[in-house]
């Protein structure tokens, strides 16, 4: 049984989404918005896979989390750059990707146009 709440946060995470995505595009954002940026990608793509159970929308948007971060990355002080701080390191490791998706992209999944995961897995459940 699903929450009766995850369309909203959906739609909330969009809608921010929506105003955060045009100001990174710009090169607008400090650490803690970078930081929010990455977690409304996070919040979209968890909540989508719970609503239907299709991991492509989870691993997209780990993706793009990822992207936007390796994107700031060279712009990030060295005192922000610890381990503990790169949640969009571990949303790396979920999309598995292995190649960052550039800011034209980071609105794909929300069109519907989104790129197709290139993971590969060798275990039947994730195939």
């Amino acid at each position: 049984m699903g929450s009766v709440y995850l369309p909203d946060f959906v739609e909330n995470a969009e809608i921010e989404l929506e105003i955060f995505i045009p100001a990174a595009e710009r090169g607008d954002l400090d650490f803690k918005k970078l930081q929010q940026l990455c977690f409304l990608f996070r919040q979209r793509g968890v909540c989508r896979f719970l609503l239907s159970g299709d991991p492509q929308p989870l691993f997209v948007n780990f993706m793009q989390s990822a992207s936007a971060y390796t994107a700031y990355l060279p712009s990030i002080d060295d005192g922000q750059r610890a381990t503990s701080q790169a949640k969009p390191f571990y949303d790396a490791i979920g999309g598995a990707s292995g190649t960052a998706l550039p800011p034209s992209q980071w609105r794909a999944e929300r069109r519907g146009t989104a790129p197709r995961s290139t993971r590969t897995t060798s275990c039947s459940c994730c195939s």
